[in-house]
C-alpha cells in the first residue's frame, strides 16, 4: 500500500475570497461568513502539495497562505511550512531532517517528545518566527545533568543511545547520537532549540570511546561490533 501524506493548509483573509477559494477548490462547507478556511489533501506516495499552495496564493492575493507537509513514512512528524501573503511567499522551508532523537522522563510527564534535527536554513529562521514549531530546551533543561553536563535522551540497549550537552544558560547546545550495532555515531553542533544545527559530522571510533556521557553497554556495544577490546 501507497503512504499517503497529509498537506494542511490554511487560508485566512475576506469571506468573499475564502468562499471564491472554496468554490475553486470544490470544497463544500461555505466559507464566506468565516475568516479563515483550513482543509487537508492526501499526497499519494508521500507526495507534497507545494504547487498547489502556490496557485493558490496567485489566484488569491488577499488571502495569506499557510501550508504544512507531513509524511506517513516518518509517522506524519513535520517536514516542511511554507506562508504567502499577498500573492508572494513569506518563507517555503522544506525541513532537512538529518537526524532525530526522543526524550521522556518526569520533566515531560511521561510525554515523549521528538527533536528532529535539521541542517538550519536561512528559510528556516524566517520560518520559525512566524510558525510556532516547537521548543525543546526549556523542558530539557528540566533533565538532571551529569557533572560532565551532558543529559541523557534516550537510552535503548543494545540498539540506540543520544544524549545533549546544554549549558543552562545559552541559545545552542551539541547532540551525539550512538547506534552500535551499526557502527554509526554522529555529532550535532550547534543545535538550536527547535532542533536546526549548525554542523555534523560522523564520529571515529576513538572518539565515541572518549565521549564521558555513553553508558557502560553502549561501549561494550560499539567496541563488540567495531572488533575492539576496552
Amino acid at each position: 500500500m501507497s503512504n499517503c501524506a497529509i498537506n494542511w493548509f490554511q487560508l485566512i483573509g475576506p469571506g468573499s475570497s475564502l468562499q471564491a477559494a472554496a468554490d475553486h477548490l470544490s470544497l463544500t462547507p461555505s466559507a464566506a461568513e468565516f475568516h479563515a478556511l483550513e482543509f487537508d489533501l492526501p499526497g499519494w506516495h508521500d507526495g507534497s502539495a507545494w504547487h498547489v499552495a502556490e496557485d493558490i496564493a496567485a489566484r488569491f492575493p488577499d488571502l495569506t497562505v499557510r501550508y504544512e507537509f507531513r509524511p506517513e513514512f516518518d509517522n506524519f512528524a513535520l517536514h516542511g511550512v511554507g506562508a504567502w501573503e499577498g500573492g508572494i511567499p513569506l518563507y517555503r522551508a522544506p525541513l532537512d531532517i538529518v537526524e532525530s532523537c526522543c526524550y521522556s522522563g518526569p520533566a515531560t510527564q511521561g510525554a515523549q517528545h521528538t527533536i528532529p534535527l535539521m541542517r538550519r536554513t536561512e528559510a528556516l529562521a524566517r520560518a520559525a518566527c512566524h510558525f510556532p514549531l516547537q521548543h525543546h530546551f526549556e523542558t530539557i533543561r528540566r533533565i538532571p545533568a551529569g557533572s560532565d553536563g551532558w543529559r541523557v535522551l534516550e537510552s535503548y540497549p543494545p540498539h540506540q543511545f543520544s544524549a545533549i550537552h546544554l549549558p543552562d544558560v545559552g541559545a545552542t547546545g551539541e547532540i551525539v547520537v550512538l547506534y552500535p550495532e551499526a557502527r554509526r555515531a554522529m555529532l550535532f553542533q550547534g543545535v538550536n532549540t527547535v532542533g536546526a544545527f549548525e554542523a555534523n559530522r560522523s564520529l571515529q571510533t576513538d572518539e565515541v570511546l572518549m565521549l564521558t556521557c555513553l553508558p557502560g553497554w553502549a561501549i561494550e556495544q560499539w567496541a563488540f561490533a567495531n572488533g575492539i577490546s576496552v
